[in-house]
């Protein structure tokens, strides 16, 4: 995932600016309420050969974070996306399984 902007070169509204402003994309606000944390950002460019996946998130550790927005091909994305969405899936496919699902049963 190359990261194409980051802090401190550009603040955290000139990275959303420079995605939302820059390039015809689609926030993936479903996605992101799942598996995003506070701030972070995902979007995809509006479709046509070639798209790219847009990430505006938290990178580093410790008190050496920054944001940094990274630009990735969609299958490489998938493998990402997959993982931080493996929970979302698993509830969708057994739906009987999940707390919130089996107390509607009951009712």
């Amino acid at each position: 995932m190359p990261t194409i902007h980051r802090e401190p070169r550009f603040a955290y509204d000139d990275l959303v600016d420079l995605v939302e402003g820059q390039l015809r994309v689609v926030e993936l606000t479903a996605i992101g309420a799942e598996i995003a944390a506070p701030g972070e950002r995902l979007w995809l460019t509006e479709p046509r050969p070639g798209a790219d996946v847009y990430r505006l998130w938290r990178k580093g550790s410790g008190t050496r974070t920054y944001w940094a927005v990274d630009r990735d091909h969609p299958w490489e994305a998938l493998v990402w996306l997959r993982a931080a969405l493996a929970e979302v899936l698993e509830r969708l496919t057994r739906p009987g399984s999940a707390t919130q699902y089996a107390l509607e049963a009951r009712a």
